[in-house]
C-alpha cells in the first residue's frame, strides 16, 4: 500500500472534527456571490487540509492521496483524458439525439484564449472536493470497510456534499452518485488520488467548455441529457473495472510464470 495512505491511528472524535472543519471551509464561499471569495476560500481549503493532516499527526497533503510518487503524473493525465473523453461522448450523444444543441462556433483564437482559464478555475474546486469526499475518507475509513462498501459510502457522501442540489431531479442525483462511484473506485484501484482528480477535473473542464465556449443548451424540457451523462459515467465505471480485471490477470500470469517473483513481492 502507498505509505501515505496507510491506516491512520486517529480517534473518531478527531476524525469527525477534521471533516467538519473541512466541510465548513469548503462550503463557505457558496454563501457569497463573489469570485474573489471563492478563490480565497478554495486556496484556504488547501492550507486547512494540510493543517488538519498535521494536527492528526499525518504527513500533510500526501496523507489524502497526493503523494508525488508511483508515476503520479501518468495517473493524472490518464484521468484527465478519461474525464474529458466520456463527458465529450455524453455531450455528443445528447446533441445527436436532439436533447441539446450547440449555439456557438468559436474560432481557435477564442477557444485557446478561454480554455486555459477554464482549466485553472476548475482545478481547485475539483481538488478540494476530492480531498473532502474521497482522500480524507479513504485515509480514515478505507481500512475499516471492504472496498465496495467504502466506494458506496464515499459516493453517498459525495452526493450529500452537493447541499444545494439534494432536492433536484432524480436524474441529477443519479448522475452524481454514479460519478461518485467512478471517482471512489479510481482511488481504491490506484491507492492514490491522482487518477480520481484527473477524471473529476477533466469532466469539469469539458462541462464548462460546452457551456461557456460552445454554448450548449437544452432543446427539450426533460432531463434526458442528464440521464445520458449518467449512462456515460456508468460506462466509464464498467471500463475501469474491466481494465483493472485485465491488468490483474496479466499480473497474476506474469507472477506465476516468473520463478521466485511471488516471494520477492
Amino acid at each position: 500500500m502507498n505509505a501515505s495512505l496507510a491506516p491512520a491511528r486517529v480517534n473518531n472524535t478527531h476524525v469527525a472534527a477534521g471533516f467538519a472543519v473541512l466541510f465548513a471551509v469548503y462550503h463557505f464561499h457558496e454563501f457569497f456571490q463573489s469570485l474573489t471569495i471563492s478563490a480565497i476560500t478554495l486556496l484556504t481549503f488547501m492550507v486547512v487540509s494540510y493543517v488538519v493532516a498535521r494536527a492528526q499527526q499525518l504527513r500533510g497533503l500526501q496523507s489524502w492521496g497526493l503523494g508525488m510518487q508511483q508515476h503520479w503524473w501518468v495517473k493524472l493525465a490518464l484521468g484527465l483524458a478519461a474525464g474529458m473523453l466520456f463527458v465529450s461522448l455524453s455531450t455528443a450523444a445528447s446533441v445527436y439525439l436532439g436533447y441539446e444543441r450547440a449555439t456557438a462556433s468559436p474560432g481557435a483564437t477564442v477557444f485557446f484564449k478561454q480554455i486555459w482559464w477554464i482549466m485553472f478555475m476548475t482545478f481547485w474546486p475539483s481538488l478540494a472536493e476530492d480531498i473532502l469526499t474521497r482522500g480524507y475518507l479513504y485515509k480514515h475509513f478505507g481500512h475499516r470497510m471492504p472496498p465496495y462498501t467504502w466506494v458506496a459510502f464515499s459516493a453517498v457522501v459525495y452526493v450529500l456534499n452537493h447541499i444545494w442540489r439534494l432536492t433536484d431531479h432524480p436524474a441529477v442525483l443519479t448522475y452524481l452518485f454514479i460519478l461518485g462511484l467512478v471517482l471512489a473506485t479510481a482511488m481504491v484501484l490506484t491507492k492514490s488520488m491522482w487518477l480520481t482528480l484527473g477524471i473529476h477535473w477533466g469532466a469539469n473542464i469539458l462541462y464548462y467548455v460546452s457551456v461557456d465556449i460552445f454554448a450548449v443548451e437544452a432543446v427539450v424540457d426533460g432531463r434526458e441529457s442528464t440521464w445520458v451523462l449518467a449512462a456515460a459515467y456508468l460506462l466509464l465505471l464498467v471500463v475501469m473495472l474491466l481494465t483493472a480485471g485485465v491488468l490483474q490477470k496479466s499480473k497474476t500470469r506474469k507472477t506465476a510464470s516468473t520463478p521466485g517473483l511471488a516471494y520477492k513481492l
